[in-house]
Formats: structure tokens, C-alpha cells, sequence
């Protein structure tokens, strides 16, 4: 949700089945993440994101009532860049991937009356797990398929990266099963 380039308040987000798409189960730690980025261009050379971490349970819908922050990395500051990937470390968080589902979410404050421009990286790869957005200013309270408003090729670059739990045989690595979110 932007006018003239420079973003409102939005939310990126995407959710991740670990059990149920790769059958990873046990004890997990996510210990940071990866997201592409498009643009940004920042007043003065960077402007600040939020990262935050969720679990929902499973079956419910993605709306923000039904997410337990569980971790959040608040006022990143994120350097001017075009057509990078940024990497966020967070103290570990410890996921149950058969009790819940992981939604990462990056926040983007409103940068329009500074100047920021900030567009989320995403390609047209395909995607296990439909990105969303939230945007008041555009009339999107809660989270919306990319898809449903009109931007059905937008899937979020975004990586998870930790260790521990039982990775499937057939997987054979966690990095095989990250790069399916790319």
C-alpha cells in the first residue's frame, strides 16, 4: 500500500507449516530469518522494519486475533538496497511445529510522511504457502492474500533458518526444505 512510491503501514506476512508441508517435527529453533527486498530507499539512507515472530494453531485463519507473538526484532534498520537479501537474527525461538504453525510477519511503519519507500521482495516462483498483506490505508485490516487483491505472481521471498527437530529422510537437509520458500 504506498502512494507515489513512499509505503503506508504494511504488513507483510506468511505462514509456515513445518509439520504438515515437510513433516518436521519436534522440537525447532528458528534462529533467524531471510527476506528479499525490492527497493528501499530511506530518508537519510534507511528507515526502520519490525520483524515479528507468531505461532497460530493450525486450521484457524490468519487474521491477528488468532497470533501469539512469540518474538519480534523491532526498529531494524534497514540500509538503502535494491534487489537484496536481508538477514535478521533473532534470539532463539523455540517452535512445536506439530502444536503450531509459524507466520512471520515484517512491518513496515508509514514512511510517507519521511520520505521511505520500502517494496518486499517476491517473484512469481510459486509458493507452499500463500504471502499476505495487511494494509488499513488501502482497506485491508487483516491479512489478504496477495492473490485476492489483485497481485496473484507477488509470492514473498522469505527463508527460515534454525536447527534441531526430525527432518524427513526424503528432505535430507533443512536448506532443501528452505528453498521451497523462495
Amino acid at each position: 500500500c504506498n502512494a507515489g512510491g513512499l509505503h503506508a503501514d504494511n504488513h507483510y506476512l506468511r505462514r509456515f507449516d513445518l509439520d504438515g508441508d515437510h513433516g518436521i517435527s519436534g522440537a525447532w529453533t528458528l534462529e533467524s530469518i531471510d527476506f528479499g527486498i525490492e527497493t528501499c530507499t530511506g530518508a537519510g539512507g534507511s528507515q526502520p522494519i519490525d520483524v515479528n515472530i507468531y505461532f497460530i494453531v493450525p486450521g484457524q485463519p490468519l487474521t491477528f486475533a488468532n497470533l501469539i507473538l512469540v518474538g519480534g526484532v523491532t526498529n531494524v534498520q534497514v540500509a538503502d538496497q535494491a534487489l537484496t537479501i536481508l538477514n535478521v537474527d533473532f534470539p532463539d525461538v523455540l517452535c512445536d511445529p506439530v502444536a503450531f504453525e509459524v507466520v512471520v510477519e515484517v512491518f513496515t511503519p508509514d514512511g510517507q510522511t519521511v520520505g521511505n519507500s520500502f517494496f518486499v521482495g517476491s517473484n512469481a516462483g510459486g509458493e507452499i504457502k500463500p504471502t499476505y498483506l495487511a494494509a488499513d490505508t488501502c482497506g485491508i485490516p487483516e491479512p489478504a492474500t496477495t492473490a485476492s487483491i489483485g497481485f496473484p505472481d507477488m509470492h514473498w521471498v522469505l527463508l527460515l533458518n534454525g536447527s534441531g527437530g526430525t527432518v524427513p529422510v526424503e528432505d535430507g537437509t533443512w536448506g532443501s526444505v528452505k528453498a521451497l520458500y523462495k
